[in-house]
This record gives C-alpha cells, sequence and structure tokens, in this order.
C-alpha cells in the first residue's frame, strides 16, 4: 500500500516515487500502522491519494466520456471504501470539500472566464455520474436481503444494527449521547474541581 501511494503522491505533486516512499517508510508512526495494522487503515489512507488523483483528472478533461469513466471511478471506490468498513464516512466531508474546491475553480474558469457552457454541461453530467456510481451501489447493498431473509450489511458488520448507517434510529441515538457526553464535559470537570477543593479546605482546617 505504501508503493501505491507513494506511486499517485509522485503523480500528484511530481516528487521522484522511491524518495517519496523510502519517507513513508522511515516516517515510522505512519508506516507501522500500515505493516501491524492488518484492518482496513492502509486501504483507507491510500484511498485519499487516488481520490484525490481521480478528481484532479476529472476536471482536467474537456470530453464527456472520459469526465464520465473517471466520475464512475470516483463514485465506485468511495462505495467500495464506505462498504469496506462504514467509519469510512467520515472521510466523506474532506473528501467532499475537496470536489466543492475544484467545482468552484472550473466554474469560475470555464463559466465566468470563457463562458464556456459545454465544459459546464460536461462537468455537471460527470457529477450527477460520480453521484450515481456511489449511492446506486450503496442503496442496493443497504437494503439486499439474502436467502435467509437477513439484509447484507448486518451480515458484515456482525449482526450488529448500531453499526450501519442504515438504521438511523440507532445511529441517532448513539450520537446523541455522546454529543450529551461532550456537552456535559466542562461541567463535571468544573464540578470535580469545586469538590477536590472542597476537600482540600476541608482537610487543611482539620489539619490547623
Amino acid at each position: 500500500m505504501l508503493g501505491i501511494q507513494a506511486f499517485f503522491i509522485e503523480r500528484i505533486f511530481r516528487f521522484n516515487k522511491y524518495f517519496v516512499f523510502i519517507f513513508l517508510i522511515t516516517f515510522l508512526q505512519y508506516s507501522s500502522q500500515h505493516i501491524f495494522d492488518l484492518g482496513q487503515l492502509s486501504f483507507q489512507c491510500t484511498s485519499i491519494f487516488i481520490l484525490y488523483y481521480l478528481i484532479i483528472n476529472f476536471f482536467n478533461q474537456c470530453k464527456l466520456k472520459k469526465i464520465i469513466s473517471y466520475g464512475i471511478s470516483i463514485g465506485l471506490l468511495l462505495f467500495i471504501g464506505l462498504w469496506e468498513r462504514l467509519s469510512y464516512s467520515f472521510f466523506l466531508p474532506g473528501i467532499s470539500v475537496i470536489i466543492i474546491y475544484f467545482i468552484i475553480k472550473n466554474f469560475y474558469t470555464h463559466f465566468y472566464k470563457f463562458r464556456n457552457i459545454f465544459i459546464i454541461k460536461n462537468y455537471s453530467i460527470g457529477l450527477l455520474t460520480l453521484t450515481l456510481s456511489f449511492l446506486i451501489p450503496t442503496f442496493i447493498l443497504l437494503t439486499a436481503k439474502d436467502i435467509h431473509n437477513q439484509y447484507y450489511y448486518k451480515i458484515i458488520t456482525n449482526n450488529t444494527p448500531n453499526n450501519a448507517i442504515y438504521d438511523v434510529k440507532e445511529t441517532y441515538s448513539h450520537f446523541n449521547n455522546k454529543l450529551k457526553k461532550f456537552l456535559l464535559y466542562p461541567y463535571h470537570i468544573s464540578r470535580n474541581s469545586i469538590s477536590a477543593i472542597s476537600n482540600f479546605d476541608t482537610i487543611s482546617i482539620s489539619i490547623y
């Protein structure tokens, strides 16, 4: 995976791939996670570099066929990342920011500056293709059932519905509890601090 990352970093930033690979290997905090973690971390990190490369090429194309092909690739890669592990959804806001940035940049370049409606139309079709390539397979697999009438996503998540995005109620309840703990954290800190000060005062007075 580190070799794949080095390859795409070379394509994106024009660095020497061998230098990048050596850098990634010697950056032990990062490389050790890829070597010893047998889970999804390697794929998730690598997919970000691949997605960035695909997004750049998506907006560098003018022909509709190439734009559509890159759009399908981006959408399917996002789907694979999310389906491999639902925590991949935490990457989606950052990926969305990258896509929105290039949309604004290219809208200014092709429409405001050169008034090129044709390119804007191709990008719009490509973005629609990207979205559908992600949503359609996601919807199918989140709603599909096996021969035992069990949802596929529950099989993949070891029958723990609270980990699945499809169970909106469970997900909302889990998020709500975490949010309450986060918001009440300063209150508990201040309460414990006051209690500690009171105990200290009591001990000091008794010693005195």
